[in-house]
């Protein structure tokens, strides 16, 4: 889609110069498109073929990470609550009692 808006972009440019009276504004606006278009070329090109897929791996990782912790409402499940309620800690005591019925430990006195 970028080389098909720069050389959009290219041709109306070109028309806006030539026609009679020149149209500068319809110029303007396309000029900024086919810099802003070649910028997003240049940005894909240096991603997909300078960058290191290692390095590709880690910032996916982090851009995940900073959507996440930007949104927690909209991601719950991956938020785990930093302070549960004292309610919350007995019944987890409780359930981990339970489940790992470990011996009672007996103060040792010196």
């Amino acid at each position: 889609m970028t080389p098909a808006l720069m050389v959009y972009s290219t041709t109306f440019a070109r028309f806006a110069w030539m026609v009679k009276p020149r149209n500068l504004l319809l110029l303007a606006c396309h000029l900024t498109n086919i810099t802003a278009q070649c910028t997003q070329g240049a940005r894909y090109i240096n991603y997909f073929y300078f960058t290191k897929p290692e390095d590709r791996k880690k910032h996916h990782i982090e851009v995940v990470e900073k959507e996440i912790h930007s949104h927690p409402e909209q991601y719950p499940k991956v938020h785990i609550k930093d302070h549960p309620s004292p309610q919350e800690q007995v019944e987890e005591v409780k359930e981990f009692d339970a489940s790992y019925k470990l011996p009672k430990e007996t103060p040792v006195i010196n």
